[in-house]
Parts: C-alpha cells; structure tokens; sequence
C-alpha cells in the first residue's frame, strides 16, 4: 500500500467519517474511495489535489506516487519568508 492511501485511510478513520462521507467531499463514489484507500488505485492529479485541500494538507498529492520524490532544496530567492541575516548570524 502507498503512503497516501494509508494516510487518507487514517484521516478518515482520525476525523470519524464514513467512506460515504469523504467520497460525497470528493464528488467520486464511495468504491473508487475504497479503492484509493486500499492502494488499488491512484488519484489522478485534480482529485489528488483535492484531496490535499480536504484534508488540510495531512494527504499530500505527492505521497501517492510509488516511487517517491526526489530530495530538493528551497532556492531562498523564491522563499518569501527566508531571512539571509538570520543564516548569517549562525555562522558567526
């Protein structure tokens, strides 16, 4: 089983909602639910992101690939809230 069908399974489970529920959430029926939570299936990229925003984040839609994601670092300039002085003041 994937990381994101287990974690929309404990969710779910974590929030008390039935699988009728979050597929009414997600405007798919509640066997595709099923599916995606035993791992049978993969959301595809609109209802991955759906499922993000659903459940806050705690799904992320990349958790669903098999292989997972490569390492990556934030380049600071496109961080808005990067502070170069704070980085600085560590070194000295």
């Amino acid at each position: 089983m994937n990381k994101g069908a287990q974690l929309l399974y404990r969710w779910r489970l974590d929030k008390n909602l039935r699988q009728v529920d979050v597929a009414r959430l997600l405007d798919i029926d509640s066997a595709h639910l099923s599916k995606l939570e035993l791992g049978r299936r993969r959301p595809g990229r609109k209802l991955g992101v759906m499922i993000e925003n659903i459940t806050n984040g705690a799904v992320p839609c990349g958790y669903w690939d098999e292989k997972p994601l490569p390492a990556h670092t934030v380049d600071p300039g496109l961080n808005p809230d990067f502070d170069v002085f704070l980085d600085a003041n560590k070194k000295r």
